[in-house]
């Protein structure tokens, strides 16, 4: 009887030890996120980016995020005990942040990455150069290096000239980030399709969460209910880059007879290269540019809208902006591309065109303005689709024992 309770009691202690160590390794783990974008930055990625780290911190992982300084704003700031922003200066270029090497500025704020160990480096979508950074900064101090993809396609920036060079880099860059990446992660099946052109091994699909809760408490926005209250109300949000073929939404719109037109409104939400190009372009009474607005405001401004147009090209992976607003209960009106044909199934949980083109959204918007029931029996069954397949607390366990793995 000694003997066994001795041996119970060198269990019980083997136990807890064991679940002590584990717990002090948890709390250890370190991850160093070289992002392109963060907020106060607007975006999908940097959106994701930004409820990825803050759920993980919760999980007792330590984070660090570097990133540009774009717009300006702290260099260093600690969001919680286990997470921090280092912001180092930067120009953007075609939307591309290139950090300012030259400044000392620069080498100041990387000397206090070099002074961190962590366990893991993670960068975010291929073609940013923030992502080569990561890569060398991994390899030359030997750390497992993580690169999660969020793109579906080669850019197309709207001219052969841009679009080649962009292709090249890719082909080049791009091909060695996603075949030399320790853990590679797709964003969508579309990025896993075009990720495995290029990588033999493993790769691992985790989509990203929602903050359903946040969501569903916005408000409409009353501002634009009681300007446009006469009118169907049509929205768009997103970076105005020529990828994400907004040209082709408005001119579809544009196309529609008068008779129809004078009953609508397209609202645009966004900023970016192609935003003067736009303007100038599509100045109509019927279209509304609100340009570059806080997260809350933009998605207040969805909520108050009655369709939700989404007209990418190609290149991104999974919309934010369009998972957002299926949660939020909108009509749908989607090109196949950046991941809409993996959530939009046609008349289900939304319209999805054949392409991106000014003629198949002129066919969109005749079938769903001609259609109040079809309305709301899409917006319903987005919202139902979106909230049971995008809860963040399952991408994160999905993070977490991904981790443990490696």
């Amino acid at each position: 009887n000694i003997f066994s309770c001795f041996f119970q009691i060198i269990l019980i202690l083997h136990y807890y030890y064991k679940s002590i160590i584990l717990n002090i390794n948890v709390v250890m783990q370190k991850l160093l996120i070289f992002s392109p974008f963060f907020p106060p930055h607007s975006g999908g990625l940097e959106t994701h980016v930004y409820e990825f780290t803050k759920y993980l911190s919760k999980e007792n992982y330590n984070i660090v995020i570097f990133t540009p300084n774009i717009p300006k704003t702290k260099e260093i700031e600690i969001i919680n005990k286990n997470l921090k922003v280092i912001r180092y200066p930067a120009i953007e270029l075609f939307g591309n942040p290139i950090p300012l090497l030259w400044t000392l500025k620069f080498w100041k704020l990387f000397r206090e990455i070099i002074r961190e160990t962590p366990d893991f480096v993670m960068s975010r979508t291929r073609f940013f150069f923030s992502t080569f950074l990561a890569f060398l900064y991994a390899k030359i101090k030997e750390i497992k290096y993580i690169h999660v993809e969020h793109g579906s396609d080669f850019l197309k920036l709207g001219s052969k000239y841009k679009d080649f060079i962009a292709k090249f880099y890719d082909l080049v860059i791009g091909r060695l980030i996603l075949t030399k990446a320790d853990i590679c992660i797709s964003i969508s099946k579309s990025s896993y399709n075009f990720v495995k052109k290029f990588r033999r091994n493993k790769i691992y699909l985790i989509t990203r969460g929602l903050e359903i809760n946040k969501i569903e408490k916005i408000k409409s926005n009353k501002e634009i209910l009681k300007k446009f209250r006469n009118k169907i109300r049509l929205c768009f949000c997103g970076r105005l880059v020529y990828w994400k073929g907004l040209h082709n939404a408005l001119e579809g719109f544009l196309n529609l007879e008068k008779k129809l037109r004078k009953n609508l409104v397209f609202i645009v939400i966004g900023d970016g290269p192609n935003a003067k190009i736009y303007k100038k372009k599509y100045n109509n009474p019927n279209i509304k540019f609100l340009g570059q607005l806080p997260r809350e405001k933009a998605l207040s401004i969805i909520k108050s809208c009655n369709i939700f147009i989404h007209p990418t090209i190609s290149g991104g992976a999974l919309s934010s902006s369009l998972l957002e607003a299926m949660c939020l209960g909108k009509a749908i009106i989607a090109s196949p591309s950046e991941g809409a044909n993996e959530v939009i199934f046609n008349k289900k949980t939304g319209i999805l065109l054949k392409k991106s083109s000014p003629k198949e959204f002129e066919i969109g918007i005749k079938i769903l303005i001609k259609d109040k029931k079809l309305q709301k029996k899409l917006g319903k069954n987005a919202k139902k689709f979106a909230n049971k397949n995008f809860v963040w607390k399952d991408k994160i366990k999905q993070y977490v024992e991904l981790f443990k793995k490696n």
